[in-house]
């Protein structure tokens, strides 16, 4: 008898079983519905808008010191504007849009124009231009009507002597056609100056160090969103100068505006 009224709980307890099973079978067939057929235009439509890309990556520019250890030419940070051409319909409705939002001069444009047939459809095109603050936060506050535009760090030579061994180190200034005809254009690619006098032109090849390159996936804002691959950048060596830069200010500041040749 007992075993006999055991079996309406155990069938009552198998049906739940089942019942339960199919629940969670259902929930399951609902989630894979939605994510095989409601998101599939989402997903599909983001990795449409991301895109594989090779990216130059500009070395570190060797430092310069006098022979007592003071620093003659230095890098500091530099933010600049780039283009992905491939990702812009209309390229010159979109510079002077950036031009009067970002208050960008005339010159810097019709550069970037005159260098743009050297990029890929989907390379990152640098408008020649060093922005300052103001317009890096008037790029942000309007960045959703510039899609691939984006803002880039780099490094910028400067002289923290100034004049004083000028003449001996030299300066760095923008590329020129007559310069990417005479350079190694796969070591600078990622490059926009380069040694115009002195030490700088002399040992140009140096100093300037060795591009580097990384796979990535970018987006349709042009921001990286992973790095698939890398091959590092190397920076150009330090150099020492036999040069006293503190004779070179105390001649400086001793002869004024007089022309005078000494020899220490």
């Amino acid at each position: 008898m007992k075993q006999h009224s055991d079996q309406p709980d155990f069938q009552r307890r198998y049906r739940r079983m089942i019942v339960g099973v199919c629940i969670v079978f259902i929930i399951l067939i609902i989630r894979l519905f939605y994510l095989q057929i409601i998101s599939h235009t989402q997903y599909t439509t983001l990795s449409r808008n991301n895109f594989l890309n090779v990216m130059a990556k500009a070395p570190e520019r060797g430092l310069i010191y006098d022979r007592n250890g003071v620093l003659l030419a230095k890098n500091i940070p530099s933010y600049t504007l780039s283009l992905i051409p491939g990702k812009i319909k209309n390229m010159d409705a979109t510079l002077e849009d950036l031009r009067t939002t970002l208050d960008i001069d005339n010159i810097a444009i019709k550069r970037f124009k005159h260098r743009l047939n050297q990029y890929h459809a989907y390379d990152l095109a640098p408008l020649p231009t060093k922005l300052n603050e103001e317009q890096i936060d008037r790029f942000y506050v309007n960045a959703y009507r510039f899609p691939g535009a984006s803002i880039t760090a780099s490094l910028q030579r400067e002289y923290p002597l100034k004049a004083v061994g000028s003449s001996v180190v030299g300066y760095v200034g923008k590329i020129n056609d007559q310069d990417l005809n005479q350079l190694n254009k796969n070591n600078y690619l990622a490059s926009t100056y380069i040694g115009k006098t002195g030490i700088e032109k002399g040992l140009e090849t140096t100093l300037h160090g060795s591009t580097g390159l990384q796979q990535v996936e970018i987006n349709a804002r042009g921001q990286i969103v992973h790095t698939l691959s890398q091959q590092p950048a190397h920076a150009g060596p330090t150099l020492h100068l036999t040069i006293d830069s503190q004779l070179q200010q105390f001649i400086i500041k001793t002869l004024g505006d007089l022309s005078a040749a000494v020899v220490a």
